[in-house]
């Protein structure tokens, strides 16, 4: 997800009983522009996606959810939106920086550069990846290629079977 998506995500777009989110057409990002905030539609109506969600991380956005009763999913301590600055200084950079230094230096892009490379790992087919991050996947495959609910699965799948290897969730 890109970081306007993640933080404009709400609560109607998260279905974690089925374990997916909904970017939405018409307010499915948040934009920052000038130190303005709003609600608008994502990057390109590729970025309008279903976006499933390995069975850990479905649990893992319940219990984000669990936590406050404020609209958006991510939000400031009174429910207000995140300024795109805030994060990066309060938790971000601690998160990466201090501590056992996670990822030094890192950049909160840079998780979908890794995200892609762990998907062209795993073997999985571009048009799954094109949805997954949403762009548009241009020439034959783009018009031919179609994504699929075996593909679906078997991402899941690999998704929640890298998070057991790591050791980093119990059985959910």
């Amino acid at each position: 997800m890109r970081w306007g998506e993640l933080a404009g995500l709400a609560r109607p777009y998260c279905r974690t009983s089925e374990n997916m989110i909904w970017i939405h057409a018409e307010v499915g990002a948040l934009h920052e522009v000038k130190g303005e905030l709003w609600l608008g539609p994502p990057k390109s109506q590729a970025a309008v996606r279903r976006i499933d969600l390995p069975p850990f991380l479905a649990a893992l956005l319940e219990e984000a959810m669990d936590a406050h009763t404020h609209e958006l999913v991510f939000s400031g301590l009174e429910g207000g939106w995140l300024r795109r600055s805030n994060f990066a200084r309060r938790i971000w950079r601690p998160a990466c920086d201090d501590g056992p230094k996670i990822l030094p230096g890192a950049v909160f892009h840079g998780l979908r550069h890794l995200y892609k490379s762990v998907l062209m790992e795993a073997g999985i087919p571009h048009v799954l990846q094109f949805e997954r991050l949403g762009h548009e996947l241009g020439g034959m495959d783009g018009v031919y290629g179609h994504v699929t609910e075996a593909m679906r699965t078997r991402l899941m799948d690999e998704l929640q079977r890298r998070w057991r290897k790591r050791g980093k969730g119990r059985k959910r």
